[in-house]
């Protein structure tokens, strides 16, 4: 199930290509804007930073909720859809920053252990499957509380512990997600930078074009599981 979660999450953003590049084109534009703005120093004026700030946030939060009401909702995403969702979009962010606080810290529980394998004696390898394990572990975790984000997109009012059992009989299936979309992740910025690490004037775009992308899969994998965990729905 896990495999077919992953591939349904591939499958409906190439079904649904012209929606999906819709909704993540703000987020491009923000950060190619981003990038021409920077300084040499890599600085950026205090008050445009901040602007551009949020307009990234806006355009992350927009194309999520805009996902996946598209996806589990039915409702075509329009310019209007950004006054129209302004409250699921609030959920949502409200509900991303508690996971993104919850990850945080669990991140830096599980670091120690990292922390111990650095002063072991030729211990690189082994920190490498440390490294891997506690960053599926972290994947996991946040994959099985995701019902939590979506339903801010939703209207629904599904809380942690809601989540966190909804998912439970799912949980093996999402501990192959979280091992297939770290595995991608890794392989896709390996691939960029191989491909286009001394190409310069392709870098910035190729770079962002691929963060954007990795976005919606994200945001498609999380839909995926809503739609699998929460409202048993069918991906075969």
């Amino acid at each position: 199930m896990g495999w077919k979660i992953f591939l349904h999450s591939f499958r409906m953003i190439f079904w649904n290509r012209k929606v999906a590049l819709r909704l993540v084109m703000p987020m491009f534009l923000v950060l190619m804007l981003i990038s021409v703005l920077a300084i040499p120093d890599g600085g950026l004026i205090y008050l445009i930073n901040v602007l551009l700030i949020i307009a990234f946030v806006v355009a992350l939060v927009w194309a999520a909720v805009g996902w996946l009401r598209f996806v589990l909702l039915e409702e075509t995403p329009s310019a209007n859809s950004l006054v129209s969702h302004m409250m699921p979009m609030w959920q949502f962010l409200w509900r991303l920053v508690v996971l993104f606080f919850i990850m945080s810290v669990l991140a830096a529980i599980l670091g120690v252990f990292l922390l111990v394998a650095a002063f072991m004696p030729e211990s690189e390898a082994f920190e490498t499957v440390l490294y891997w394990i506690i960053a599926t572990a972290i994947l996991w975790a946040l994959y099985r509380l995701t019902p939590f984000l979506t339903a801010g997109a939703l209207g629904n009012k599904t809380g942690l512990r809601e989540a966190w059992e909804v998912t439970g009989p799912h949980a093996i299936s999402l501990a192959v997600v979280a091992m297939l979309s770290g595995g991608f992740s890794v392989l896709v910025g390996e691939t960029t930078e191989i491909l286009f690490g001394r190409l310069p004037f392709m870098w910035e775009p190729v770079e962002i074009a691929m963060t954007c992308f990795s976005t919606m899969l994200g945001v498609s994998l999380i839909t995926a599981i809503h739609g699998v965990c929460v409202e048993n729905r069918s991906i075969d």
